[in-house]
């Protein structure tokens, strides 16, 4: 095997070049490493967009879901009310069935949450930041609300069982229901905001959350 001594430069100008070599091969290697860090971090990026985009998805059609049992909400407060002011008369034995009340779904943040805690969303344009996080801050709220109305009708359940109520239960029952119009009311208010936020990123719900039609409250006997 040969072994090739390295020249020594006879002049300045061939110290020069052989200094010029190693810094361009040194810039070369550094720039290759940085196209492999900004490639690998838009492929991060990427993925994180279909993330939020899938994980909105699910929250816009389980925001329309929840709008889409409104209506029956309403009929089945109504009975409720009557029935505690002794002017309707209800099988109250399945009140504390998840059947017998609306189904509030748990909006998804979890993608979001991924993302800003990580070096990744430093790297989406600030406008798609804002965009989303405006999104974001509004299901956060909105989060809130759908929780206090679950809790609300919690309360109710506690009637399950009662062939008629006291005077007290009576009035407790009153300022349940009326906790739970006041958390409905919150999540109504602010439902189509968010799915106009959510369509003006292009996102679509897709299909509904579960299996169970959302009419299946009105039509579920008290």
């Amino acid at each position: 095997m040969h072994v090739h001594k390295p020249k020594i430069p006879h002049s300045l100008r061939e110290f020069g070049a052989e200094i010029g070599v190693i810094v361009v091969g040194i810039l070369i290697a550094l720039a290759g490493e940085q196209l492999v860090v900004w490639v690998h971090g838009q492929q991060e990026v990427a993925d994180a967009r279909e993330a939020l985009r899938s994980e909105l998805s699910y929250d816009a059609a389980a925001l329309k879901a929840m709008a889409a049992q409104d209506d029956c909400a309403d009929a089945r407060l109504s009975l409720l009310e009557a029935w505690g002011e002794g002017k309707a008369r209800l099988n109250s034995t399945h009140l504390a069935s998840m059947q017998n009340r609306p189904l509030l779904y748990t909006l998804k943040t979890t993608a979001w949450e991924v993302t800003t805690s990580s070096a990744i969303a430093g790297r989406m344009p600030l406008k798609d930041r804002l965009a989303f996080a405006d999104v974001y801050d509004q299901l956060a709220n909105e989060k809130s609300h759908v929780l206090d109305e679950r809790r609300a009708w919690d309360l109710v359940a506690r009637y399950a069982g009662k062939a008629a109520l006291t005077a007290d239960e009576a009035r407790n029952l009153n300022a349940d229901l009326g906790s739970v119009r006041v958390r409905d009311d919150d999540r109504r208010f602010n439902a189509p905001y968010i799915l106009r936020a959510i369509a003006r990123l292009g996102i679509k719900p897709i299909g509904p959350p579960s299996d169970r039609d959302p009419h299946q409250l009105c039509e579920q006997p008290v």
